[in-house]
């Protein structure tokens, strides 16, 4: 797979590789989310789950860079089971994806902080989940560890949804 999909110049959404492994379908090479398509014939590439999922996709990719939108938007993925991918800006051109493993909210119900891994970490001395702030700087979302400067952090961009599918799960088991 690191050959056939890790060596595109622009990188790959991490939804459309999910949803290739799950359903077979083939990554959109310019970045367009897949149409769920009830007549999916899986890529030979994937579709490890066809039988259970079919063409009914699990994941999501929507913008989570307005700071009160992604407050909203993380209670409502995370109350309703979702994984997410946290992509944020690296530099000027770059983005970056961590896993999300939990948030954390003030007393007013405003995101203050997430908590997540980097599988980009290995060669950190202190590797494992970590919290960073969510600041909320001119409306734009940012995460950072900076303690001094508030206004410091990386601009936060797409949320990588992935749905479990537990309903569909047990129906096939049935």
């Amino acid at each position: 797979y690191k050959v056939l999909y890790g060596y595109n110049e622009r990188g790959f959404y991490s939804d459309l590789l999910m949803d290739l492994f799950i359903n077979g379908y083939t990554p959109n090479l310019k970045g367009g989310t897949n149409i769920e398509s009830d007549d999916l014939i899986p890529n030979n590439n994937g579709g490890f789950f066809y039988d259970v999922f079919k063409g009914e996709k699990l994941t999501d990719r929507t913008y989570g860079g307005n700071y009160e939108s992604l407050s909203n938007l993380l209670k409502e993925i995370l109350g309703n089971g979702g994984i997410v991918g946290l992509s944020h800006k690296v530099f000027s051109k770059s983005n970056h994806i961590v896993t999300l493993w939990g948030a954390e909210y003030d007393l007013n119900g405003k995101l203050k902080a997430v908590y997540i891994s980097d599988s980009d970490d290995q060669d950190e001395i202190n590797v494992g989940m970590k919290r960073f702030e969510i600041r909320n700087v001119g409306g734009i979302a940012k995460i950072s560890t900076n303690e001094t400067d508030k206004s410091a952090g990386a601009e936060v961009g797409y949320l990588h949804i992935l749905y479990q599918g537990t309903n569909m799960w047990n129906n096939y088991f049935r």
